[in-house]
């Protein structure tokens, strides 16, 4: 992370003593154009923890910000490494992570089901690969299309995602260097 933050911390520096302007600066910051984006994107969501927390208390305001996020993408308003443009898969991610109760009886029938059958994950596994493998690659084009299949991978590769480590949970052996991963 620091290192991340520093070289981050660097360029927004250097980009401020060759502009010259705290609002172009500002503006830079918001636009996405930096590299470490993602990282500009953490730490910013680290200030808006407050709000995102008063955000996921609420099952309707959860629903709400993750539909009027994938209308703002759909339509090209939120551009790839703008905030807004991750702000459903941080927030849903944040939903989950506080509300895990909520989601442990569907997890123990969704384990259930793929347990019993392996089918289901090579298929689910399958799925995610043919989907990746056919994404269209037009950076330049902005359609409803090609942002309704982006917005449909990332939130289907969740899922699938989700399901696969039900699957290998009760398989895999941890090991020390695992304790400290996201997974474990």
């Amino acid at each position: 992370f620091i290192p991340y933050l520093f070289y981050s911390t660097c360029y927004y520096l250097l980009y401020y003593f060759n502009t010259y302007s705290f609002s172009n600066l500002i503006n830079f910051v918001i636009s996405g154009e930096s590299f470490l984006w993602f990282v500009r994107d953490l730490i910013l969501y680290t200030f808006l923890a407050n709000i995102i927390l008063k955000c996921i208390s609420n099952n309707k305001m959860v629903l709400i910000n993750v539909i009027l996020n994938i209308l703002l993408i759909l339509f090209g308003v939120a551009r790839y490494k703008s905030i807004i443009y991750w702000w459903g898969i941080y927030l849903l991610g944040a939903y989950a992570g506080k509300n895990y109760q909520k989601f442990y009886i569907v997890e123990r029938k969704i384990e259930r089901l793929v347990t019993e059958n392996t089918l289901i994950i090579f298929i689910l596994i399958l799925l995610l690969f043919l989907y990746s493998f056919f994404m269209p690659n037009f950076k330049s084009i902005n359609s409803i299309y090609i942002n309704a299949y982006y917005i449909t991978f990332r939130y289907m590769s969740l899922i699938i995602f989700w399901i696969i480590v039900l699957y290998f949970n009760d398989k895999l052996v941890v090991r020390r260097f695992m304790e400290n991963s996201f997974i474990y």
